[in-house]
């Protein structure tokens, strides 16, 4: 899944997504000559300092739903913070007193395939399924499209009642990386498979806003909760669902900050929009050495030989 196609002047290439990377670089010790490592120079990021918002910049919105009698489901792929998500939403809703039950669904999806997540929040306890019924979702939060288009996921939704949070970006499935004829499926006939079925849509590419204000899209599904706060549809505070990510743990303080901006996304626009114009400068580029490009020109090669011998030494087997 970190395997991503980009489109260029000269045919489809791929490149590897670091925010799904695992990190461990693994691909570059083993014994594989399809993974080679260069490094034309030294790339200064120097990216302006993003002055943190404070919890009380935005105000919050008046909730829309019964938080006594609210359903959730959230959809996306594995090993992209779905299931954290989900977690961090049931214990904001616990520390605001609410009656808390959720369902896991990620079959296999260990890393890229499919998971969903419901949430229900009553008043008391309940014996109830925590899986959503047929046209019971209030809420329905799509953080990777395929996933949250598929007609059996938005069984949940209803016309009357759901409203849809949607990431428009675009991620790719893992025959786009190895069947260079498919292509990512059109943005309007995604909406128009969301739109049909629920009574509003909310839409924003959480990944590019993550990106650019932090440097990783690990951060997208924070900003989509915040934009769902603000929106009135998720009833729990500000104050719980900020506690709960900092007893998460995780890169607490940016997973606050990205749901901050989420909410801002949706209060002030423009206000979020000035403060990524301020970032636009392209990043300057160290030259790299006449001597060190012959170096690289050389391991290429190289490399380039020892899979011409193996090749060979496999054609003979």
């Amino acid at each position: 899944m970190s395997v991503h196609p980009v489109e260029t002047e000269f045919g489809r290439k791929a490149r590897i997504h670091q925010s799904s990377c695992n990190l461990g670089y693994s691909c570059l010790a083993g014994d594989c000559t399809s993974f080679v490592t260069v490094t034309p120079g030294t790339v200064k990021t120097e990216r302006k300092a993003l002055a943190d918002l404070e919890p009380d910049a935005i105000p919050a919105a008046a909730v829309q739903v019964d938080p006594d009698d609210f359903t959730m489901r959230v959809t996306g792929i594995g090993g992209t913070g779905v299931v954290t998500v989900a977690q961090i939403i049931a214990t904001a809703a616990f520390l605001d007193g609410h009656a808390v039950r959720s369902l896991d669904q990620t079959g296999l999806s260990q890393k890229g395939g499919a998971v969903v997540s419901d949430l229900k929040f009553t008043a008391t306890r309940s014996e109830a399924s925590s899986k959503l019924r047929a046209g019971s979702c209030d809420l329905y939060l799509i953080c990777h499209t395929l996933v949250g288009t598929d007609p059996v996921n938005l069984k949940a939704a209803s016309a009357d009642k759901t409203v849809a949070v949607l990431s428009t970006a675009q991620v790719p499935t893992g025959r786009m990386v190895v069947d260079t004829s498919i292509r990512f499926a059109e943005q309007g006939a995604i909406r128009s498979a969301v739109d049909r079925t629920v009574a509003r849509t909310v839409s924003l590419d959480a990944d590019c806003l993550a990106q650019e204000l932090f440097g990783s899209e690990q951060y997208a599904n924070m900003i989509l909760v915040g934009a769902e706060f603000q929106l009135g549809r998720l009833p729990v505070t500000a104050e719980a669902l900020e506690q709960a990510s900092t007893l998460n743990g995780a890169s607490a303080a940016t997973n606050i900050q990205a749901f901050r901006r989420g909410r801002q996304a949706v209060a002030e626009p423009g206000t979020l929009q000035a403060v990524l114009a301020q970032d636009d400068a392209p990043p300057a580029v160290t030259p790299v050495p006449s001597g060190e490009v012959a170096q690289l020109v050389a391991m290429v090669r190289a490399t380039d030989s020892s899979r011409a011998l193996r090749t060979r030494r496999a054609s003979h087997r």
